[in-house]
């Protein structure tokens, strides 16, 4: 993970925060991989499957995996230093992960580095709207169908309409120069 990586995401959101593990291909059955959240004391107290979190790997090739901790609903509580470490074969640590949770709206996923940018694995699957935001979006739908609907009728009344427009003034030029005539 690179240097000064920091996640933010706001309460109740799930968030995945992940790590990279390269390795032989003939490796993977002998790595255990932890993560652990970093205590006042600076010592790593590793965490446990809950139904508040998870971990899962994702193959990207035969000799790296993304490993994830996943926050299902993640709260105040989990903000932190986070790292993601390998016991065995050999005990390896990855740089600290912050993970920031606010309770406002402005969310976002950036990654600070010393040299060239990394953009981390992030995960959007899980957005939440409030319901208002909701109604907006169905009315806004409504709208926009009824418009459709809508352009063509307004269009066929509008010829219809000048078709007619048009029909009535020949006919009334048409009686009057037969009154001219007469008289």
């Amino acid at each position: 993970m690179p240097r000064n990586t920091v996640w933010s995401a706001r309460v109740t959101e799930r968030l995945m925060i992940n790590c990279t593990v390269e390795t032989k291909t003939n490796c993977w059955n002998n790595i255990a991989v932890s993560w652990c959240k970093i205590d006042m004391k600076n010592e790593c107290i590793y965490l446990t499957h809950s139904t508040h979190t998870s971990t899962e790997w994702r193959t990207i090739s035969e000799s790296k995996k993304l490993f994830f901790l996943i926050f299902w609903k993640i709260s105040l509580q989990d903000s932190g230093l986070y790292r993601c470490e390998i016991q065995s074969p050999v005990h390896t640590m990855s740089h600290n992960i912050n993970v920031t949770v606010t309770d406002y709206n402005a969310v976002s996923t950036e990654t600070i580095t010393e040299g060239s940018p990394v953009t981390p694995v992030t995960d959007i699957t899980n957005t939440h709207l409030s319901s208002e935001k909701w109604l907006y979006v169905i009315y806004f739908s409504v709208f926009v169908v009824a418009l459709i609907l809508a352009v063509p009728l307004m269009c066929r009344g509008l010829k219809k309409f000048l078709e007619d427009e048009d029909t009535m003034t020949t006919v009334i030029y048409e009686e009057a120069e037969k009154f001219s005539v007469q008289d």
